[in-house]
């Protein structure tokens, strides 16, 4: 019989506070602030336990979180939002401790909140129901913990006990009625609270007593758009323990992730550098405030173009930030005119075309339920948790590194959420999916290790984010309905939205295929091909490069479909022996004239991909798209005068 107990503890709602998203920052707070609560119940447990012998840190009794010292704890980014931990007391003295760290976890989203809603300048804090917003804030966090003696059984026996009595505490949640409802209107990122900005404040900028630029730098919130006091906490909190506080609050916006490739192949440009100060100075002569808050934005400089949001490529969204800091509402102000040469002017020296898309990664761990189950040693446990600490660590390695110029968002255990351009998106996914296997490989769990499923949304960049979040989810759901696999969901704006789903130990995974066809595309665009084309052809590829006509080859595929597989079975048809392999030997005609190589077709038609014309189809269209995005991260070289006007 042991003396120690098992406590686990969860903290949430991981919904609201990560997915009610408007913005790229309301994503980023949310779930950094999810994970700091975490880490401070965390902190509380490894504190209290040292108490009663647990090391001298108390980190010897955590299992999850991974870290071995408090010093580690203390640095780490990212903590999941459940907390395994095996410590030396009694029932009775770890109800105390769960108590505490559930205190701590509420006081430590109490002290920033306080922080953020004293930002606002003194003339216009009047205008913010501050015990409203408070009130909000303490009602968030929904904490359940669980304890359960060893005794006889050990600790597994109690550990898989705890979860279930954990699974059914979340069932019997109390709600107490909310302190702070009002009739006014309702928070505009997820409409489940109510606002908490006086309407005055909108009346006063309605009439131009309060510049919209004071709202915003009071606020950050758009002329139109009302916050509850959670949302306004996403807007105005700050990483405090970061190392760099004054960039703590930088990120990416999704028109930003969009441009990226532009940016990135725009930087390999002679004259780049040049081009763009004339852009900035242009820029700032216009709008000085403007050039403030969006030359000096993102996270990571991008040389020789700095830390400028690449939002600032596409003139919809150049027009919104005036109206947000300059008050200009009309296309036609002098002002957003002049801006607006600067821009087309930035354009046209570099050749400038930005991408309307950007992707949403989500990663989960297969069966991870299953692997620590199998795991009934408390310190093989301790392995499993730290290997996914590494992970997680060389997650945001991956996402953030300069060949996929990511925006990690969340990291925890097996948990991967980050936003990604296009030109990156599918070797980090690759590299992801490595890192993860290469992580639990020493643990030799057999037939029981993980294996990593991953989802990925493409969206326009003016889409909501909630909406194309969602989206990520239904692919990572896809993902996870084989396991081990990659699944893709792309929303076009038009049309019905494309879905791909593939094991990731097939011969030719997903992403190895959608990169060869992107270089089918790719090549039938390059300049070397364009010497040899006829006019009409050419025209046609421009056409198709802007997106205005659809791939004729992806069309012909999906239409084969048809055959192989009709909705009304013809009478003639039926009589026909081996139409499968009619259907195949079209298909492989269709994909020669995308001037695949014969040993590509081969491994297609060894996958059976040729007897499934659709999909190959669906993969077609989607490869366009990274096509054009590693079109412009990696231009070629256009041909000379002398060639084009031939």
């Amino acid at each position: 019989m042991t003396d120690h107990v098992v406590m686990l503890l969860s903290i949430g709602p991981v919904q609201d506070l990560i997915a009610s998203a408007r913005r790229c920052r309301d994503l980023w707070f949310g779930s950094w602030l999810l994970a700091d609560a975490a880490r401070t119940a965390a902190e509380h447990v490894a504190s209290e336990a040292s108490k009663h012998g647990a090391g001298s840190d108390g980190c010897d009794a955590l299992v999850f979180p991974g870290a071995t010292t408090r010093e580690g704890l203390a640095r780490e980014r990212r903590v999941a939002n459940r907390i395994l931990a095996r410590l030396p007391v009694d029932v009775d003295q770890a109800a105390h401790i769960a108590r505490g760290a559930a205190d701590a976890a509420r006081d430590r989203l109490t002290q920033l909140a306080e922080a953020a809603f004293a930002r606002p300048h003194q003339h216009l804090a009047k205008h913010l129901h501050r015990d409203a917003a408070m009130a909000q804030v303490a009602d968030l966090l929904d904490i359940q913990w669980v304890i359960v003696a060893e005794g006889d059984a050990g600790y597994d026996t109690a550990r898989r006990n705890a979860d279930r009595l954990l699974a059914a505490r979340k069932q019997t949640r109390v709600w107490d009625p909310p302190s702070w409802s009002a009739p006014v209107p309702k928070s505009s990122v997820d409409g489940l609270r109510e606002s908490v900005l006086d309407e005055a404040l909108y009346d006063a900028i309605a009439k131009g007593d309060i510049a919209a630029k004071d709202a915003y730098d009071a606020f950050r919130i758009h002329p139109s758009e009302r916050l509850c006091g959670v949302a306004l906490l996403k807007r105005l909190g700050r990483d405090d323990r970061a190392d760099d506080p004054p960039g703590n609050d930088r990120f990416f916006s999704t028109s930003h992730l969009a441009a990226l490739p532009t940016l990135v192949g725009a930087a390999k440009a002679d004259g780049a550098a040049e081009a763009f100060d004339r852009f900035r100075d242009a820029l700032a002569s216009v709008y000085p405030d403007l050039a403030d808050h969006a030359f000096d934005v993102v996270p990571r400089a991008l040389p020789p173009f700095g830390r400028v949001d690449g939002q600032l490529l596409f003139e919809s969204r150049l027009a919104e930030l005036a109206e947000e800091l300059e008050g200009e509402q009309s296309d036609e102000a002098p002002k957003l005119r002049e801006a607006r040469k600067a821009i087309t002017g930035f354009r046209k020296a570099l050749n400038l075309e930005p991408l309307a898309y950007y992707a949403v990664l989500l990663a989960d761990g297969d069966r991870m339920g299953r692997a620590i189950d199998s795991l009934a040693d408390f310190e093989k446990h301790r392995r499993l948790s730290r290997a996914l600490a590494d992970f997680a660590t060389e997650a945001r390695d991956i996402v953030e590194s300069d060949a996929h110029h990511g925006s990690l968002v969340y990291s925890g255990g097996d948990d991967v959420l980050a936003l990604l351009p296009l030109h990156g998106v599918l070797d980090c996914a690759d590299r992801l999916r490595e890192a993860f296997a290469t992580h639990l490989a020493p643990l030799e769990l057999g037939p029981e290790t993980p294996t990593l499923s991953v989802g990925v949304a493409i969206g326009h960049h003016l889409t909501p984010l909630d909406a194309t979040l969602a989206q990520a989810r239904a692919a990572e759901r896809l993902a996870k309905q084989e396991r081990n696999s990659f699944a893709l969901v792309v929303d076009k704006r038009s049309g019905s939205d494309i879905a791909l789903s593939r094991r990731w130990d097939e011969p030719l995974p997903l992403t190895e295929r959608l990169r060869r066809f992107a270089k089918a595309h790719r090549d039938r665009r390059s300049p070397e091909r364009k010497r040899h084309v006829s006019t009409t052809e050419r025209r046609f590829a421009e056409a198709h490069r802007r997106g205005e006509l659809s791939d004729k080859a992806a069309f012909e595929l999906m239409a084969l479909e048809e055959l192989a597989q009709p909705r009304s079975r013809h009478p003639g048809l039926a009589e026909i022996d081996g139409l499968d392999a009619v259907v195949a030997a079209e298909a492989e005609r269709v994909l020669r004239g995308k001037a695949l190589d014969e040993a590509f077709i081969a491994e297609l038609r060894e996958l059976g991909l040729t007897r499934e014309p659709d999909v190959l189809g669906r993969e077609l269209v989607v490869a366009r798209l990274f096509a054009d995005a590693f079109d412009r991260a990696h231009p070629t070289p256009a041909p000379d005068a002398e060639e084009n006007a031939a």
